[in-house]
């Protein structure tokens, strides 16, 4: 295999809660190859996993005792468990887009797998069943031991989470996430949907140098996962 080089250069500090805009180039001798990161978008489509997404989910329906959970109350958890495992770990459990939307925030990619919008048979599909009105269901045969995308600390975040708010129903999870200061980096999108930048919140939930912890997770899993490595 032939040596790389690894150059990444700061372009930019975006303004406020948006990340900063970083350019990667890797060089395969003669070859390069530049990739732009940050610019306010957080991370997209090219570092999301449906299936860990999917077991996530999983996780959740499990602790359920049903095997099954309400959509609407899955998405919610999905987003706490990233927001958890930023305040005790320093990076989410998924890399991709979060939005503001009027019952609150939900992470967007993993919201339209679980809708139906887009499809993943050897990832998403593999454990969770095509959504039945509202409500997702596990794969039969689905436990606890088949989440091999989960590490411990991802399950402690997640834990850590049902025993927090795992009772409650879906419209009152749903609300709670926007009411009385409780995931303060939602702002009310007015009948809308609004970026949530990982920058924000990772300073609400009291991380040190948010923008720049921000721009590092989303450059160091992309090259990884151009690298092979994990």
């Amino acid at each position: 295999m032939e040596k790389y080089k690894v150059i990444a250069r700061e372009l930019n500090a975006m303004r406020h809660a948006s990340p900063a805009r970083l350019m990667l180039c890797l060089r395969f001798g003669s070859s390069r190859l530049t990739m732009a990161y940050g610019s306010g978008s957080d991370m997209g489509a090219k570092n999301y996993n449906p299936r860990k997404a999917a077991q996530v989910i999983a996780y959740f329906a499990l602790r359920t005792g049903k095997r099954s959970i309400d959509l609407i109350k899955a998405i919610k958890l999905v987003y706490l468990g990233d927001r958890e495992s930023i305040a005790r770990w320093g990076e989410p459990i998924l890399l991709e887009p979060r939005v503001a939307l009027p019952l609150g925030p939900v992470n967007d990619l993993t919201y339209a797998y679980a809708k139906g919008e887009r499809e993943d048979p050897e990832g998403w599909s593999a454990f969770l069943e095509s959504r039945h009105e509202n409500t997702l269901r596990l794969r039969e045969g689905v436990s606890v031991e088949d989440l091999d995308e989960l590490s411990e600390a991802d399950i402690e975040a997640l834990a850590g989470v049902w025993d927090k708010v795992g009772f409650m129903e879906p419209m009152a999870l749903s609300m709670w996430t926007h009411k009385d200061g409780n995931v303060p980096e939602w702002h009310d999108p007015k009948n809308s949907s609004r970026p949530i930048p990982l920058a924000r919140i990772m300073r609400e939930v009291g991380m040190a140098e948010p923008d720049r912890s921000a721009v590092e997770i989303e450059q160091r899993r992309s090259l990884a996962d151009i690298l092979g490595g994990d």
